[in-house]
């Protein structure tokens, strides 16, 4: 009997842990994908290891940092325990006030992006579980991050011209619809340029079609420099490029 209450009391113990986890990566997961900004991400990130570890210091790290765990952790290319740095001559002062470490490196779009650590006061704080459950939260993290990067990358190719990288025509007429009714509402200037590149059929006649992009990305790239951060460059099509000036009057623009 007694045999039999220390197994199942174990095995309540163990259930109870699983229910936990499944509870907090639920959580972890709707937190983690309901945010389109790659900071609010790690804050929510720190908020939940923090909440998971209490007591311990939640650390991110870039992947330039030289680090004997860090080279450890590319190397095993998953998460490192320590649970004693004290005694482990190499570790010994390497983290401040750290005695069990816990290291776990982050991966965003097939490329190493940094590294996730946890470091407590505590020699033996972080269990086995304990370094699972960090990299399944981490990965939840680099998921959300590559999600973020997704729809980034998908944004840009739908509102900018592939080849000049300047805005497209949609987006171009989207956003002056926009200025008009501001304009309009703040009785303030507006300018608008469009321009061309001249004899632009002879250029590419003369030297190709290559050459032809080329000049097409250089004006792209000059326009785009000398507009100001308000500004909107896009190429209105063809040869042809269009300029929004927000607060710009005529003779200015």
């Amino acid at each position: 009997d007694e045999r039999d209450i220390k197994y199942y009391e174990a095995f309540r113990q163990s259930a109870d842990a699983q229910i936990r986890l499944r509870r907090d990566l639920a959580d972890c997961a709707k937190s983690l994908g309901s945010t389109l900004d790659a900071r609010e991400v790690q804050a929510r990130l720190t908020g939940i290891l923090a909440a998971r570890f209490p007591g311990a210091r939640v650390e991110f790290l870039g992947g330039g940092a030289v680090d004997p765990l860090l080279d450890s952790a590319l190397r095993k290319r998953g998460p490192v325990l320590v649970r004693d740095a004290a005694s482990d001559s190499a570790l010994s002062g390497a983290i401040p006030g750290a005695r069990a470490v816990v290291v776990v490196p982050l991966k965003v779009m097939h490329q190493w992006a940094g590294f996730l650590r946890l470091v407590s006061d505590k020699p033996g704080a972080f269990s086995n579980d304990d370094v699972k459950t960090a990299d399944l939260i981490a990965t939840m993290a680099a998921l959300s991050l590559e999600n973020i990067q997704f729809y980034e990358q998908v944004h840009v190719e739908a509102t900018h011209d592939p080849l000049t990288q300047l805005f497209s025509h949609k987006a171009f007429q989207s956003r002056l619809a926009e200025e008009l009714l501001r304009s309009g509402r703040a009785q303030t200037p507006l300018s608008i340029i469009l321009c061309d590149i001249d004899h632009f059929k002879k250029y590419n006649d003369g030297y190709g079609h290559q050459a032809g992009d080329q000049l097409l990305r250089t004006v792209s790239a000059i326009l785009a420099s000398f507009a100001r951060p308000v500004d909107m460059a896009a190429r209105y099509g063809g040869e042809e490029f269009a300029l929004i000036l927000p607060n710009i009057v005529r003779s200015q623009a």
